[in-house]
C-alpha cells in the first residue's frame, strides 16, 4: 500500500516539474517577443528625426497654404504724418489801381494805336486808366517804393517792387506827400492820385498809365489783371 502512495507522488512531483517548466518556458518566449518588437519599433526607419536645431515643437501650421506673402502696399512709404509738405503756389492778383476808375486804352505790343496829344500811332506798354477829378490811386499789390521820379514827358512816375522780379510802375499821378522810396505799402493803399503831368498823354485827360515789367521784360498788365477788377 506504501509503494502506490509513494509511486503517485513520485508522479505529482513529475506533472508539477512539468508544469513549471512550461510556464518558465512560455514566460521565456514572451519575454523575447517584448523586446523583439521594443528593438523593432528603434531600428524603425519611418520613425521621424529631430532635426539638430528643433526646439522638440511641431511648427503651427501656415495660415497662407504655401502661398508666398507679397509685399504690402505701404511698404517703403513713409507715415501721413512725415510726408513731405506740398509747397504753396502763391497766386498774384492785382487790384485795380484806380478807385472807381474805368479803361480808356488798352495795353499792346504787337499793333500801334493813335495818340491824340502825338497825333500819331504808336505802341502802348501799358494800361490807362481814367477816373473823376482826385480819383484815388492804390498799390495793385503789395510791395516797396522803389523809386519815385519825374521826367518832363513822362510827367511822376512811382516804382513799386513785389519781389521775384515783379514791378509795377505808375505813371501821370500825383503821389501822396510824405511816400518815398523804402516805403513798405500793401494791396490797395492809396498811393496818390490821378493827373495830367504825362506830357505825351495830356489829351486824354488826368489819368493813370499804368505798366508791368517781370524780370525786365515789360508785359501786359492783364497776365495779374482781369477783365472784371478793371
Amino acid at each position: 500500500m506504501s509503494e502506490k502512495i509513494v509511486s503517485r507522488n513520485k508522479k505529482i512531483v513529475y506533472v508539477s516539474l512539468l508544469v513549471v517548466a512550461i510556464l518558465a518556458i512560455g514566460v521565456i518566449c514572451a519575454l523575447a517577443i517584448t523586446l523583439d518588437n521594443k528593438n523593432t519599433i528603434d531600428n524603425d526607419s519611418s520613425a521621424p528625426v529631430a532635426d539638430s536645431n528643433s526646439t522638440g515643437t511641431t511648427p503651427p501650421p501656415s495660415s497662407n497654404d504655401g502661398k508666398v506673402d507679397e509685399p504690402s502696399e505701404d511698404v517703403g512709404k513713409e507715415p501721413e504724418d512725415n510726408q513731405p509738405e506740398q509747397p504753396v503756389v502763391q497766386v498774384i492778383t492785382f487790384t485795380t489801381p484806380v478807385i472807381g476808375g474805368s479803361v480808356l486804352k488798352e495795353y499792346t505790343d504787337s499793333t500801334v494805336v493813335f495818340s491824340n496829344t502825338l497825333g500819331i500811332y504808336t505802341g502802348h506798354l501799358g494800361i490807362d486808366f481814367g477816373g473823376d477829378e482826385n480819383a484815388k490811386v492804390v498799390a495793385a499789390y503789395g510791395g516797396t517804393i522803389k523809386e519815385i521820379y519825374t521826367s518832363y514827358l513822362q510827367g511822376t512816375s512811382v516804382k513799386i517792387d513785389h519781389g521775384k522780379g515783379l514791378v509795377t510802375v505808375y505813371n501821370s499821378i500825383e503821389p501822396i506827400e510824405g511816400l518815398k522810396a523804402g516805403d513798405q505799402v500793401l494791396k490797395g493803399q492809396v498811393i496818390g492820385t490821378i493827373s495830367t503831368n504825362n506830357k505825351q498823354e495830356y489829351k486824354d485827360g488826368a489819368h493813370l498809365h499804368f505798366e508791368v515789367w517781370e524780370n525786365g521784360v515789360n508785359i501786359s498788365p492783364n497776365k495779374y489783371l482781369t477783365v472784371e477788377e478793371k
